[in-house]
């Protein structure tokens, strides 16, 4: 047999060497030569046999070739280039004394990049409880650090200390406030930390990959139960834990609404295949409750690709864990995410069909309600249509600002006969290219529709285009500066889901909410971003992602959890304190004040706060919007020591709101002459001088009424305007 095998590497010798060194095990000769002998041996037995000269097999083949060399592959290690005494050899069955040794202990080290020596001795053996003493001698090689391009691993008591450090910092931080010794054009030293195992260690990663790392996790960790499906081409991650599915149910058992969303740039794309496929861009969606006293996430995914179908998937496999369908669930205009919150939470029906029946059941037809009422974000909207081609190139302010506040009529209609009107008259103002008074002297219906802006649903839309063109053919004296006819298209084909983002079906579902708003769900994607993962990298690995999410939750529900067992006990007290309270037909009011006054004294510190919570959950039921506590709170609280009330600097208004930009227009510097007008209350003007003295007039109220009587007269009366004219 050892003959047979020398004839093999006979055959394969000019392949088994390279410029006289024996090639590593991983090449692929040593596999040729194992499959030439019949697989009876693996690569890398094959390759210590040659390596260590057995049978004399390295010695023949060098002889063969006529390799020569002072130093062997073998004997190629730390020790060759170092003087050692013949007391450091090791023979067999030999002994040696340690006391007669020169050294109490000794080393060799040899550099991976350059090869530099290194020896290590230790004269005396240390006393029990005493340091070691080691003296190291090695070759100088300052100036020569570009030479040196491994990486050396921490390893001891400073890799825990740098490991502590970086939980709460970046690595790249750590970096650059450890280079400050270094001088301009140094090269750093080998063993500057740039990775973060600590981070890892605590996490528990052990497995490189990411997709088994989570599959670890889900079946091998304290997340056993909270990672329920785990996807590799396309990626997905379907995750929420019993903790979460407890605070929805409770949500459930009173008016619940569930607000979704996704969020992008927070994971890293994944690489596939020999070919380094990189995979699409993962997006993280949540689902959020919000209550009087907080939020919190009910269900998360992380996807990569964002198709109906899939976020139907994930909707129903959340369904499956015995949870309530919630009554409300408010998303942006995504029609890949609409189709599938209603084919998940509406019995299956499409997007187009829960549109067309809810259109039938404000139309007065028979029809039975939907389990969910399905909302689209008010801001979602407004955005999308800001955003149109058609106004990012109109500079009037004012224009743009008619167009967007006709969508705020749209989208703030109650009733299908008040949103059959304003489209109507929309669009005839946005179709018709004259206005004011026509031929005959008659307002157009362009001028009309100015002044009131303040079937099937193709059909009903149908019918609202035609009656808008019909009325822009009237043909008026003036051009119209409002008339933009590339917008009518886009307006109709939002028109189309209008049931989903109008008010039109809060009556018919008994929606508690007047506005569909994102600010829950979004305000926990910038807790997620700038809190939780301040001290990580972004984007981050699937599994450190996860988890690290997974961790923050899992703190976050039982917070949450006491908020609402509080909020639940001060509710069933305030409850037993009002069924005490007696009302007297003949002065209910008195009696209800005097009640109220007498079981004042009766609360504890805690029940107060208990009322004051209660306060602020109604009033995020009523407010239309209370973004920063900027809102308008009109709920009559009790509070004691309450501070005086002091007026705030209100902000401008927003499209939601009302226009009363319009009564102060005369009262702003661009758009008026302060310098040529005295009459105007309030003395915004500059002080009259005459003569470099300045004169400044009080109580102008009188004269600016007389003013504008005169100046109305002038404009509105030609007997008037000539007797003023010829008056001298």
């Amino acid at each position: 047999m050892i003959m047979y095998i020398q004839i093999i590497f006979e055959n394969n010798k000019l392949n088994l060497f390279e410029d006289g060194v024996l090639k590593p095990y991983t090449d692929h000769v040593w596999t040729t030569i194992c499959e030439q002998l019949g697989n009876k041996c693996i690569p890398k037995s094959l390759y210590i046999s040659v390596f260590q000269d057995r049978h004399d097999y390295q010695s023949k083949l060098k002889k063969s070739l006529n390799i020569f060399s002072t130093n062997d592959s073998f004997d190629d290690s730390s020790e060759k280039s170092l003087d050692k005494n013949s007391e450091d050899e090791v023979e067999t069955n030999m002994s040696s004394d340690i006391t007669r040794s020169k050294y109490f202990i000794k080393f060799y080290a040899t550099c991976k990049d350059k090869s530099c020596e290194l020896f290590g001795s230790a004269d005396k053996q240390p006393q029990p409880g005493q340091p070691l003493l080691l003296s190291i001698l090695e070759n100088d090689t300052r100036g020569q650090e570009i030479q040196h391009v491994t990486k050396r691993p921490l390893k001891g008591t400073k890799r825990e200390t740098i490991g502590k450090q970086l939980f709460t910092d970046l690595a790249c931080n750590w970096r650059r406030n450890n280079i400050s010794r270094m001088q301009f054009g140094q090269i750093s030293p080998p063993n500057l930390k740039t990775k973060q195992q600590f981070k890892d260690k605590s996490l528990g990663i052990t497995e490189k990959c990411p997709i088994k790392s989570l599959v670890e996790f889900k079946n091998n960790s304290q997340f056993s139960g909270s990672i329920h499906s785990i996807g590799i081409d396309p990626v997905l991650v379907y995750y929420w834990s019993t903790h979460q599915l407890i605070i929805y149910k409770d949500l459930t058992k009173t008016y619940c609404r569930l607000s979704i969303d996704a969020t992008g740039g927070l994971i890293k794309r994944f690489k596939r295949s020999f070919l380094n496929l990189t995979s699409s861009h993962i997006f993280l969606y949540e689902a959020v409750v919000n209550t009087g006293y907080g939020q919190i996430p009910v269900s998360q995914m992380i996807f990569e690709r964002q198709d109906t179908l899939s976020i139907q998937n994930w909707r129903a496999r959340w369904l499956k864990s015995g949870i309530k369908i919630p009554d409300e669930t408010v998303c942006d205009y995504s029609t890949a995410l609409l189709g599938a919150i209603t084919r998940a939470l509406c019995s299956g029906l499409t997007l187009r069909c829960y549109a067309e029946k809810c259109f039938r059941i404000i139309t007065g037809h028979p029809e039975k309600l939907s389990q969910c009422y399905i909302r689209i974000y008010i801001a979602h909207m407004i955005k999308i249509f800001c955003r149109n081609k058609h106004l990012s190139g109109i500079k009037n302010k004012q224009l743009k600002q008619l167009y967007i506040r006709g969508v705020r009529l749209l989208i703030t209609a109650c009733k299908v006969d008040e949103f059959r009107e304003i489209p109507i008259a929309l669009l005839t103002t946005i179709m018709s290219e004259t206005n004011e008074l026509d031929e005959a002297n008659n307002i157009t219906p362009s001028e009309a529709n100015e002044d009131g802006e303040s079937e099937g649903i193709t059909d009903f839309l149908r019918a609202i285009e035609e009656e808008s063109q019909k009325n822009s053919r009237v043909i008026g004296k003036s051009l119209s500066g409002y008339w933009a006819p590339n917008l009518v298209k886009d307006i109709l084909r939002i028109c189309k889901d209008f049931p989903l983002w109008k008010n039109v079906m809060k009556i018919s579902f008994s929606s508690i909410y007047d506005t569909p708003t994102s600010a829950s769900v979004k305000s926990d994607f910038g807790e997620l971003k700038r809190k939780i993962l301040r001290y990580e990298v972004q984007p981050m690995t699937a599994d450190r992602f996860v988890i690290k999410h997974l961790q923050a939750i899992d703190s976050n529900t039982k917070l949450f959890r006491s908020k609402q067992l509080r909020h639940d006990l001060s509710t069933e007290h305030i409850k037993n304190t009002l069924d005490d309270i007696t009302v007297d037909k003949k002065s209910p009011v008195k009696n209800i004040k005097r009640s109220l006054f007498e079981n004042l004294d009766e609360f504890s510190d805690s029940e107060v706060s208990g009322i004051s919570e209660i306060s602020e959950g109604r009033n995020e039921i009523d407010a239309f919007d209370n973004w920063r506590d900027l809102g308008e709170n009109n709920e009559i609280g009790i509070n004691i020591n309450q501070k005086p009330i002091t007026s705030k600097k209100l902000r401008m208004t927003t499209y939601m709101d009302a226009v009363p930009e319009i009564e102060h227009l005369l009262t702003q510097k661009t758009t008026c002459s302060n310098l040529n007008s005295l009459l105007i209350n309030g003395n915004i003007t500059t002080p009259l001088k005459i003569s470099k003295q300045r004169y400044l007039l009080h109580n102008t109220c009188p004269f600016d009424s007389i003013a504008v009587i005169i100046t109305m007269a002038y404009i509105d009366n030609d007997q008037y305007k000539q007797f003023i004219d010829t008056e001298k």
